[in-house]
């Protein structure tokens, strides 16, 4: 059995997992940054040249998704990485709530869970919440 794989929608996808990658470190570092301005620990001159260099890696980042055609593709991926950590966060500081979930799963006949469809619950369904718990 040969697989055939479309080398160019393989680029893509990959280079969209990397750039949403590189967009969620970027927000990392820019929480990090406020934190740094709002406790005092930059003087002001430090805190705009942070400021200057965040927006210039912001710039980048655009620059290098429109060039390579992968801004829908970055976007989509950081979507689903995000709703993933979410359910992530969710199951690890709320195992109550998955049990319930998993609970009420099997009583709907959904035991083996492997060729049933997800079934929607209010907490999973969209609008897609960060792990913040706000809207994105």
């Amino acid at each position: 059995m040969t697989i055939e794989v479309d080398e160019e929608e393989l680029e893509q996808g990959l280079l969209g997992l990397i750039m949403a990658l590189v967009e969620i470190i970027k927000e990392v570092i820019d929480q990090q940054a406020l934190e740094l301005v709002e406790s005092g620990v930059l003087d002001d001159e430090s805190a705009e040249q942070l400021g200057q260099s965040l927006r210039d890696l912001e710039e980048t980042i655009q620059q290098i998704e429109e060039e390579q055609n992968v801004e829908e593709t970055a976007s989509e991926t950081k979507e689903q990485l995000d709703r993933t950590v979410d359910d992530v966060l969710n199951t690890a500081l709320n195992p109550a709530e998955w049990a319930r979930e998993i609970e009420a799963q099997e009583q709907r006949g959904f035991t083996d869970g492997i060729d049933d469809e997800p079934v929607a619950d209010s907490e999973h369904e969209t609008p897609a919440t960060n792990a913040g718990g706000t809207e994105e």
